[in-house]
């Protein structure tokens, strides 16, 4: 019987206390915590990869809206020179206004 409990006593002796069990857990509990917000959440890695679609879409709509605005620019500075260019005048004016000349015969396409 004394051989038994000395086994017991050594056993007990390997086995680690309560409080450093606790603070184990404790400690697993808060590094998983921020492991798990690393990859989730507003500042997670998930949420970089979002965000920096996001962010490439609206720089190649940025450079569409870019050329866009260059290309208006340009129309609007012939605008003001319309008389150097009269044959933007008169398309403008055609397109725009559904003008013809008295000569011209107008076909339309009824599909």
């Amino acid at each position: 019987m004394n051989a038994l409990s000395t086994d017991q006593s050594t056993l007990l002796s390997k086995l680690p206390s309560f409080k450093s069990v606790a603070w184990t857990m404790l400690a697993l509990i808060v590094v998983s915590y921020f492991i798990f917000h690393a990859f989730e959440g507003r500042h997670g890695l998930f949420s970089l990869v979002t965000s920096q679609t996001s962010l490439d879409k609206a720089q190649k709509e940025l450079a569409l809206l870019e050329k866009e605005k260059a290309q208006l620019e340009i129309q609007i500075a012939k605008l003001y020179r319309l008389n150097e260019f009269p044959d933007l005048k008169d398309e403008l004016i055609r397109r725009n206004l559904g003008y013809i000349k008295k000569d011209e015969k107008v076909i339309f396409n009824i599909n």
